[in-house]
């Protein structure tokens, strides 16, 4: 790869299955049968999202709540100490004072309620002279920062030549390497070590997630059905695409079924670990039920992960193309913008409209276990049951919505508009409300009744309108957006914080997302995006072998 001057690729982008649709091999070198799809590889998108699942609650819960353990508790070493308020962080003081029993000791004096729980005074950590809660949102901006650069110069390359399965190995192994290193830092002192490893295990994880395991959701649709050849009669050809949608929605439902299956089943263990090996009160900064259930995810993730991997094919993309690789993102960016502005704008409409909206959910849930602890003081063993709950009513919100799908006309859009509207009122109940603990399982309730529903059901809608011959192009668009953009929601949470002190208003500025998002979302015309990609597929039709 070339790293001079960035040269932008030249990208042809309307030249059909060479360019875009990188399904299986280019004509040049396809042989009979090597775009054919077999029940295998299906399963093995499922096996792959099924190993890389745990990781997902690992990266929103396990990992932020280590680092907010050891960095509150580094904060509490500062001269003021600790003070003891009932039920949140800006309760009344316990015992009209607050005070603890004695300088070091963190075990609740015996004449407090139960429902007290200490906070640092300075909640400034002295190493970085900044709020113990900011480290970590100012981490996660970080994190996602880093991960937008990488998919944006390194995300498309999979799509092309042999490179996508290869690249999907070593970005599996540098993840699961990466959280495999993590258990063994049990010193308060070492949180910084912890964010850059977990950068490191973000990053390759959504690169594979997004960018490698991508190319392989691309092939899926021809699993079920032969594509008929470049002489095929428009009803053989129509019946074919209508066939690949309903496959396609299928296909990607059902690996979201099994992703959040088995964060369930990896919440169970990890729960059992936390609950277990719960520290005494008196040891606040004894990590280690946090640490194990973190190493059970790479106890499940490992064998998966291989297993998904073994069976998929080393399918083949076109040859790159000439200039400097590493601008290849951007340009393809650029490319497929100006034909989506040109000739698919109701499906770029959409696509924004869904990005906006996920930055202020994305932002929810990059904070809600911060908001959690800050607030309510809240443990690993006290989010325990509010995180199955949350992941149990996600898995019966899917298939409730997977059935709607199958059996409703029209639903997946209104449902996409409905859940855009929730989203918005969560983080302004976050602001005037939540201050009881029984306010916290309505709200996790809510929340996971609208977000997981929400990402898959808006990526079959988008998936719905792309047009064939687009799919690679356009997937690769949505993820960049996705992911190019994650970092602005935590970055903003952490500057409020850093300037108010306040979580809640760092959160609630957020909304403005959502809030230009949904009218997009809502004013998408199904049957005006259909009609733009099937003006498109006649104007540009894809190249099949006769």
């Amino acid at each position: 790869m070339s790293t001079e001057s960035c040269t932008l690729p030249n990208l042809n982008l309307e030249s059909g299955f060479t360019s875009l649709d990188l399904r299986g091999q280019g004509p040049d070198d396809a042989k009979e049968g090597a775009d054919k799809t077999d029940p295998y590889e299906i399963w093995s998108v499922y096996a792959y999202n099924a190993g890389g699942a745990p990781l997902a609650t690992v990266l929103l819960i396990f990992l932020p709540l280590l680092i907010l353990t050891q960095a509150k508790y580094e904060a509490s070493t500062n001269d003021e100490f600790i003070e003891w308020r009932e039920d949140t962080i800006s309760g009344d003081l316990c015992g009209g004072s607050g005070s603890p029993a004695g300088l070091g000791n963190y075990t609740r004096p015996e004449d407090y309620l139960s429902k007290c729980a200490w906070f640092p005074v300075n909640k400034k950590v002295p190493q970085l002279n900044l709020d113990y809660t900011a480290v970590m949102v100012f981490a996660n901006s970080f994190v996602l920062a880093m991960t937008a650069m990488v998919l944006l110069t390194f995300g498309p390359i999979p799509d092309y030549a042999s490179v996508r399965k290869p690249m999907l190995m070593v970005s599996t192994a540098v993840w699961i390497a990466a959280l495999a290193c993590i258990p063994a830092f049990s010193s308060t002192a070492t949180y910084t070590g912890i964010i850059l490893l977990a950068a490191v295990a973000t990053v390759a994880w959504v690169f594979s997630f997004k960018s490698a395991l991508n190319g392989y959701i691309t092939i899926q649709e021809e699993a079920l059905q032969e594509a008929p050849g470049s002489h095929a009669e428009d009803a053989a050809l129509h019946k074919y695409l209508q066939e690949s949608e309903k496959t396609s929605v299928q296909i990607t439902m059902t690996a979201s079924t099994y992703f959040v299956a088995s964060e369930i089943f990896a919440m169970i263990v990890q729960i059992v670990l936390v609950v277990w090996l719960e520290p005494a009160q008196d040891e606040p900064k004894d990590t280690l039920g946090v640490r194990m259930a973190i190493l059970s995810a790479v106890a499940v993730a490992a064998p998966a992960t291989t297993v998904g991997i073994w069976c998929m094919k080393n399918r083949k993309g076109p040859v790159f193309p000439e200039g400097n690789l590493l601008c290849l993102g951007a340009s393809r960016m650029l490319h497929t913008s100006r034909i989506m502005r040109r000739d698919l704008r109701m499906l770029l409409q959409f696509m924004v409209g869904r990005c906006l909206v996920w930055l202020t959910m994305g932002t929810l849930v990059t904070s809600g276990v911060l908001f959690l602890e800050r607030e309510f003081s809240y443990t690993a063993s006290d989010l325990a049951p509010l995180l199955f709950l949350f992941l149990v009513i996600c898995a019966l919100s899917n298939m409730a919505c997977l059935w709607m799908n199958k059996h409703f006309s029209g639903f997946v859009l209104k449902a996409i508009c409905g859940f855009s509207i929730v989203s918005m009122t969560i983080p302004i109940y976050m602001l005037v409300g939540l201050t009881q603990e029984f306010e916290v399982f309505i709200l996790f309730v809510v929340g996971a009744s609208v977000m997981s529903p929400y990402s898959g059901m808006s990526r079959s809608f988008m998936i719905e309108l792309i047009p064939e011959g687009l799919n690679s192009a356009v997937l690769s668009l949505d993820a960049l957006m996705d992911t190019v953009t994650a970092w602005i929601g935590p970055l903003l949470t952490g500057i409020v914080l850093s300037n108010t002190g306040s979580l809640r208003w760092g959160i609630f500025t957020c909304i403005i997302f959502a809030i230009v998002g949904t009218p997009l979302l809502c004013k998408v015309d199904a049957e005006v995006g259909r009609q733009q990609k099937k003006e498109y597929e006649k104007a540009n039709p894809v190249k099949r072998k006769p």
